[in-house]
């Protein structure tokens, strides 16, 4: 299941240079990569929880800063 969100995720990663406001789009493309991660379905499943952390690495700091707000609002939303 992650290497095809992987797949994903570096395939828009190569069309959004061709974009106008790439960096906007990136952001976003980084957001939602994080978001999906952050869900409980991936914490619960440890295989799962090892590749998440290594495409957190691969999208770099927006990723992890938008993963760990995504944690913290399930956190303390209880969602």
């Amino acid at each position: 299941m992650l290497e095809r969100l992987q797949h994903f995720y570096l395939e828009a990663d190569k069309s959004i240079d061709r974009l106008p406001h790439h960096k906007f789009h990136r952001l976003i493309n980084n957001g939602l990569l994080a978001i999906y991660l952050a869900d409980e379905k991936v914490k619960k499943d440890p295989d799962l929880r090892k590749k998440g952390y290594r495409l957190i690495r691969k999208g770099g700091l927006p990723t992890l800063f938008f993963y760990l707000n995504g944690w913290m609002y399930r956190k303390k939303s209880g969602t």
